[in-house]
């Protein structure tokens, strides 16, 4: 398929494309660099056998999958220059050139081939067996492995070769020699007959050859037909265009500043509208099986969808249509949110005046309560389903209340509750009545003088809030939706919810009511379609999975076909076959195949007298002829273009993609190619030998695949159609290899457990034999403990009872004083504490058959007792000498601190023996009690007596007074009591305001 051009004038810049017909414009996208194509001058432009646009610009090459651009320059391995022309070989592999080079792209790769400079532009013919062949320097070449050689063409009259391409299915050439066409076919020539003052333009189009010549009066359009005669089938002349013969292919040509679309096998001819700046080649219209027809122009590629039906209007002509109706003139209007009224008559459009509608308000405004009047204004704000009624009237439905109009006379009617706006409006042709759904009530009108209203309003959690649509079934029951359904019988003049919590309705709500042409009532929400079943008296859910926006609106197209549309989509629904069979068969369509509207407006739909539907939306106004629609529903093709950042070829022969040892993350980049995409492509893939699970729909086009063992690995990548559930798309399939460390190897964890298992056996022997030795050890060693534990408490029972005698003998020669004094009574007194105290210590202070020294504890306050007693005993030796002060902290319960018995008594001995006996002045002693927050005790002893440094002064003078024995054995008891659970620790210190010393002792459990 290539292109010889010689009328240049034919594609000659033109006025940016901007329809001036009204209505007439078919629905059209614009893509450049905005978009992401490489840079607007399109230059020519080749659809692939896979379904990809490719794009030459002056600045390189673009790809272009229906959503989304890539880009090839220099930095892609091509280069940064112009392309004239795309073809693609029977492998699939593309050429791309441009005049003075040649590049073949498989997908992954650019081969380049430098060429002789030539005056040409670098047309690629694909000639005999699939060579790649072009015209350089008026003599035929050939793609001849790494080089280009000329191709001998004996018997060829003198001349210029200015242009050529072949055709297989007559196996031949087309020569242009000196503006002389010729056939050529196994070196015999045939020559056309134009006349010699024509300009002759000739293509490849759909394996038929094009041929156009141009003379001062006419210009003549043929096709070379399979009996090699040259059949005209368009002559464009003063008298104006004549379609002759039918071409089996759709066909565009441009006149008069104006593009013409005449239709596969058809005589009629299609004004397109304003004759876009199209590039100066025809390749364009070899474009097989699509419904979009891309066009390269010099502001962009332009993609035009001119067969199913779809019409519109810009945002410029109709701004911002809510509602249509038509009257019975067959004249459309059109109620435009806060913008007004256009009237359309087929041709113009004509912008009502708002002077009457504003006239009536006011009017009524007066009639108001003051407190009302400021919130009564009229704005234009016109809502859904406006009705033209079997008189031929119409009822538009405002915020303020509901207008008719009968072609001459506008009336206005509302409600005597204050809030009247009119939501949306049916109709009861039974009994003559328009019904408005309003806030938190429903209004009805008779349509006929003297146009008397009524108020309704339910009980049911609906009318707490917006009635959001109305319906009229069958049976004359009104329907009304929002917070639930309700349902009103105009002559019992009852009610009857529907709602999610008595189970008659399986959603919480929702927005569009409609009674379609058999009767049944269908509800639409938030992604869900409702039908009613008279049988249940309930709403049943169907079509459940299929949409995943709010519904916006529903209506019948014809006999058997509904149409449902959500945010992004409108579905076509074969009804009969869903009745009949159950069976869900739909068609989808928006931006890119036909339906350009954004977000349909709610209830936005209108069926006309001539059935074409209306469909409003936030973006522009649309229409489609039901019986022009193209319903077939085509697969999508899913390619998997990137594997980790590098290109997949055109065709991988099933070969497995190697990745680099040690690399197991794969990221694969994939594609959907056809025109019953969903707004956006969604995708589902599974790894084979990984999970058979297909993965749910996403709209992410990456798929990353991490910590994959070691081995060959397949994925299968799909994509779904317009609807949800379907996945009528082929599968796309990638092999790839990874070399990772055994340990990530597929079977690693499979020879690993046999392993395991081996050495666990091994392990229990040893270790059941290990036990044995340890149990025997742990019972020798326990013994050893035992044998530890009591000779350490025998230690220490053995070191308190050497503390014992020392103790005794004192507080006997204390007593002995008092006898020798001849003080019976005093020494009576203190020989009965003696015995007290004497038992006390028998008793406390031995371990007996315990195991443990803290079976024998005694309280802090039992301490503090017998600390007393002793002291009492010591001042009876040295009476007069000393005094004692006891000082026990409010806080310490000295019934619930437990400590060993006698290890604060050594200290206060040694207090009194070595610091206050050998002071010359009254000696003081001060035992202080007190506890820390984790319950440790502490115990001060202090005096006033000479002090440490003085007593050791002392001792060296007298040498015959020893140490105290008590505290040394103190000190050991202590260290044996800390080996045995306990916390004890000794300080001593000098006073710092007396001479005398400080002994601290902390005491607390481990």
């Amino acid at each position: 398929m290539k292109f010889i051009i010689n009328l240049l004038w034919m594609f000659g810049l033109g006025f940016t494309w901007v329809g001036q017909c009204l209505a007439q414009d078919f629905p059209i996208v614009k893509y450049t660099t905005h978009e992401g194509l490489l840079q607007n001058q399109v230059l020519c432009l080749h659809k692939d056998s896979r379904g990809y646009i490719w794009c030459g610009t002056w600045f390189g090459l673009s790809k272009f999958n229906g959503e989304t651009f890539e880009n090839y320059t220099e930095k892609e391995g091509f280069w940064n220059g112009p392309v004239f022309d795309i073809d693609e070989d029977e492998k699939g592999y593309l050429w791309v050139s441009a005049g003075t080079h040649l590049a073949r792209f498989d997908g992954k790769t650019f081969k380049k081939w430098l060429l002789p400079s030539s005056d040409g532009l670098g047309t690629i013919i694909k000639g005999p067996k699939g060579a790649i062949q072009m015209v350089i320097n008026h003599q035929l070449h050939q793609v001849e492995g790494d080089t280009i050689l000329p191709v001998r063409l004996p018997n060829l009259p003198k001349g210029s070769l200015l242009g050529a391409l072949y055709h297989s299915k007559s196996q031949s050439y087309l020569l242009d020699i000196n503006n002389i066409l010729y056939q050529y076919r196994h070196g015999k020539l045939n020559q056309f007959t134009p006349k010699p003052e024509m300009a002759l333009a000739f293509d490849l189009l759909n394996n038929q050859v094009i041929i156009i010549n141009q003379s001062t009066n006419q210009q003549v359009h043929s096709y070379w037909d399979s009996q090699h005669k040259v059949v005209p089938f368009l002559r464009i002349d003063s008298k104006g265009i004549n379609i002759q013969n039918t071409l089996q292919f759709p066909y565009f040509f441009t006149h008069q500043e104006t593009l013409y679309y005449i239709p596969a096998n058809s005589k009629q001819v299609l004004n397109m509208g304003k004759n876009p700046p199209l590039a100066h080649n025809l390749s364009f219209l070899n474009q097989y099986n699509t419904v979009p027809y891309y066009l390269p122009t010099e502001k962009g590629l332009w993609k035009l969808i001119s067969i199913n039906g779809f019409r519109s209007f810009t945002n410029q002509q109709v701004p911002n249509a809510w509602s249509v109706v038509e009257d019975g003139q067959k004249n459309l209007f059109f109620l435009n949110y806060e913008l007004g009224i256009q009237k359309y008559d087929g041709d113009t459009l004509v912008n009502l005046s708002s002077t009457p509608l504003m006239n009536l308000v006011e009017r009524h405004r007066k009639t108001l309560p003051k407190p009302y009047q400021s919130l009564f204004h009229f704005k234009n704000q016109w809502y859904y389903r406006a009705i033209r009624d079997e008189k031929g009237a119409l009822w538009l439905p405002e915020a303020n209340g509901v207008f008719r109009y009968d072609g001459t006379k506008w009336l206005f009617f509302r409600p005597s509750k204050i809030n009247s706006i009119a939501f949306c409006l049916s109709e009861d042709k039974k009994r003559g009545k328009i019904i408005a759904a309003s806030n938190k009530h429903v209004y009805t009108i008779e349509t006929t003088p003297p146009f008397r209203t009524d108020s309704l309003r339910g009980q049911s959690p609906l009318f707490d809030d917006l009635v959001m649509s109305s319906t009229v079934s069958t049976d004359g029951d009104y329907w009304f939706s929002g917070l639930g359904v309700e349902r009103y019988n105009p002559e019992k003049k009852e009610f009857k919810a529907y709602t999610k919590a008595n189970s008659k309705l399986p959603v919480k709500g929702g927005g569009v009511l409609y009674t379609d042409w058999q009767g049944t009532v269908w509800l639409g929400g938030r992604g869900k379609v409702c039908r009613y079943n008279p049988k249940t008296d309930a709403f049943e859910l169907v079509l459940e999975g299929y949409f995943s926006k709010l519904i916006q609106c529903i209506e019948q197209i014809d006999n058997d076909h509904l149409m449902i549309a959500d945010a992004y989509n409108l579905y076509v629904l074969d009804l009969k076959r869903f009745n009949q069979e159950g069976r869900v068969i739909m068609k989808c369509f928006n931006h890119h195949n036909g339906f350009m509207g954004l977000e349909p407006g709610q209830l936005g739909s209108y069926r006309d007298s001539r059935g074409r539907i209306w469909i409003t939306s936030s973006s522009v106004l649309s229409f489609f002829d039901p019986t022009k629609l193209d319903l077939t529903i085509k697969p999508l093709r899913t390619f998997i273009t990137h594997v980790n950042d590098e290109r997949v070829s055109f065709n991988q022969n099933n070969a497995p993609i190697k990745l680099a040892f040690g690399e197991n993350d794969v990221r694969v980049k994939v594609e959907s190619i056809g025109e019953d995409r969903p707004f956006r492509s969604r995708f589902s893939y599974r790894l084979l030998g990984e999970n058979e699970t297909w993965s749910p729909w996403t709209e992410n086009d990456e798929i990353n695949l991490t910590n994959l063992p070691n081995g060959t690995h397949t994925l299968q990548v799909r994509s779904c159609t317009g609807t949800l559930e379907s996945t009528q798309s082929s599968i796309s399939s990638v092999q790839f290899t990874t070399s990772v460390y055994f340990w990530k190897s597929p079977n690693f964890y499979w020879y690993a457990s046999l392993v395991g298992l081996f050495l666990t056996a091994i392990l229990g022997i040893l270790w059941w034999r290990d036990t044995r030795k340890s149990n025997q050890l742990f019972i020798k060693q326990k013994q050893v403990e035992e044998r530890e534990r009591q000779m350490r408490l025998l230690q220490a029972q053995t070191i308190q009872s050497q503390m014992n005698p020392h103790f005794t003998s004192n507080t006997l020669a204390a007593i002995q004083k008092l006898i020798l004094s001849h003080d019976a009574e005093k020494a009576s007194d203190n020989l009965i504490k003696m015995g007290r105290l004497t038992r006390a210590y028998l008793e406390d202070s031995l371990f007996k058959d315990e195991t443990t020294p803290f079976a024998k504890e005694i309280s802090l306050s039992r301490e503090i007792e017998l600390l007393k007693m002793y002291i009492q005993l010591m001042q009876l030796q040295y009476e007069g000498r000393f005094e004692t002060r006891f000082e026990i902290e409010g806080s310490v319960n000295t019934d619930n601190y437990r400590l060993p018995p006698f290890l604060i008594q050594p200290y206060i001995e040694n207090a009194i023996v070595h610091g206050l006996l050998n002071s010359s002045r009254l000696g003081m002693l001060k035992v202080n009690f007190f506890t820390l927050p984790d319950e440790t005790i502490i115990c001060k002893v202090e005096d006033n007596g000479i002090g440490r440094q003085a007593a050791a002064e002392l001792q060296k003078i007298k040498p015959q007074q020893k140490n105290s024995v008590s505290t040394t054995l103190t000190m050991q008891r202590a260290h044996l009591l800390n080996l045995l659970g306990y916390q004890i620790e000794i300080h001593t210190e000098d006073a710092i305001k007396s001479s005398g010393t400080i002994v601290t002792i902390r005491i607390n459990h481990v």
